[in-house]
């Protein structure tokens, strides 16, 4: 879902960027991000139940530039939601956002930020037609998008800014400023023009270690109550008056984190807590949990992808699915992603294979 206020913060200092001309790379592709920037930033129809025939074409004449500056993408796509309730308030918001847009496009004809429903069917199949490789995980795919850019040295393109959070050697290509329809070329051949955001050079410029990124994310992705009455506008730099916007939070967010000479990351958050001098003892238990869970989910885990990519080993079961104990729970944490992957009919992993010749 991505850190709100992080996007604006960056265009802001826009010199946490690197311009860079990419080519000649592997590339891990976020799939479902993918498709909703394409689909929107082309204004494509959204009252008429889809315009898919242009969408695939924009689809097909973005991976063929890719293929011409000789970029190898990997493309991975959501599955089901995760077995845990962490982010279930959230998802319950969105979705109720997501049926008042509906209706806004129905019957007065706005444009909302909501994908017709066969958008993701089309994006899928005209990436099996040309044969660019392409999962589906089993729950949600940040953590495995980045895992194995890592395991690969290649960059993440996205414009989600939780992979901002992550340590990745090649870092994030935002696809805002991924320039692929303006291919250039130079003595080296053809190369898409676009800008390189890493953890480095955003430590460097907010003058933060890189091992508090997990601390600064989860306390700024925390819908908690009693973490959004912190005034951090108030540690902003003194030359630096603040609007009271989101980006404006962030930065005295990370202005105090950067002022921060504690040892471990429990003082810390024992130095935001109090912070909150108001707050019960079992609220203040209830809060630090939720922060330490939230910041368990920026920790990288092993690639399950890089095998069916390879050699098309199927992954696992996460061993949360594998753990329910009652059959009923464990086909409704799957069901999801079942309907999802099963569309086609046969067996889930059907149309999830590697074409031989692209396997690497």
């Amino acid at each position: 879902m991505g850190i709100q206020g992080l996007w604006s913060l960056l265009e802001g200092n826009s010199q946490i960027y690197q311009d860079i001309h990419f080519r000649d790379s592997k590339l891990v592709v976020d799939g479902s991000n993918l498709a909703y920037h394409l689909y929107f930033k082309f204004f494509l129809d959204l009252s008429h139940g889809g315009e898919y025939l242009a969408f695939r074409a924009l689809v097909q004449d973005f991976f063929t530039n890719l293929h011409n500056c000789g970029i190898k993408p990997y493309v991975v796509m959501d599955g089901g939601s995760s077995k845990s309730d962490n982010k279930l308030n959230n998802i319950l918001k969105r979705n109720r956002e997501f049926l008042l847009r509906a209706h806004d496009i129905a019957l007065k004809g706005r444009r909302e930020d909501l994908l017709p429903p066969f958008t993701l069917s089309v994006f899928e199949q005209t990436l099996s037609d040309m044969k660019v490789p392409l999962v589906r995980c089993f729950g949600e795919a940040d953590g495995q998008l980045a895992a194995l850019a890592r395991e690969w040295c290649c960059p993440v393109l996205s414009i989600d800014t939780d992979f901002y959070i992550y340590n990745l050697p090649e870092g994030v290509l935002p696809l805002k400023l991924f320039h692929w329809d303006g291919v250039e070329t130079d003595l080296g051949g053809c190369f898409i023009p676009c800008k390189r955001y890493t953890t480095f050079s955003f430590c460097t410029f907010f003058n933060i270690d890189p091992q508090l990124l997990p601390v600064f994310a989860s306390l700024a992705e925390n819908d908690d109550v009693n973490l959004r009455e912190i005034n951090w506008d108030q540690f902003l730099p003194a030359d630096r008056p603040g609007q009271s916007t989101k980006a404006d939070r962030l930065e005295g967010l990370l202005s105090w984190l950067g002022a921060r000479t504690d040892q471990t990351t429990e003082d810390i958050l024992t130095a935001a807590m109090a912070l909150m001098p108001d707050m019960s003892q079992q609220a203040r238990t209830e809060v630090w949990t939720m922060v330490r869970t939230a910041m368990l989910e920026h920790v990288l885990p092993s690639s399950s992808l890089r095998g069916f990519f390879s050699e098309g080993t199927v992954p696992p079961l996460p061993a949360g699915m594998l753990s329910c104990e009652n059959k009923r729970e464990r086909r409704w944490r799957g069901h999801e992603y079942c309907t999802k992957v099963s569309r086609r009919g046969g067996s889930v992993w059907k149309y999830m294979s590697v074409p031989s010749g692209l396997r690497k």
